[in-house]
């Protein structure tokens, strides 16, 4: 389930910049399109690891009664 989550969140924020790069320039190439390819790949990653490490968070605030496995056949 994560993985699907991560990996939508990643090709969405990759074509909603692309989107509204096309938009910017009426959907013509140039030759800043490989730049913005590559930064579209960039911002992609650090949003998707973002997400991740707030998802991490929150499992570990929502299961933190369980923290050591030692514990749960007492």
């Amino acid at each position: 389930m994560y993985f699907s989550i991560g990996f939508f969140v990643c090709l969405g924020v990759r074509l909603f910049y692309l989107i509204i790069y096309g938009f910017i320039t009426d959907f013509k190439i140039n030759t800043n399109f490989n730049y913005h390819r590559n930064l579209s790949i960039i911002l992609s990653l650090i949003i998707s690891y973002i997400l991740f490490r707030i998802i991490k968070k929150r499992l570990k605030e929502k299961n933190s009664e369980y923290s050591d496995i030692n514990e749960i056949g007492k």
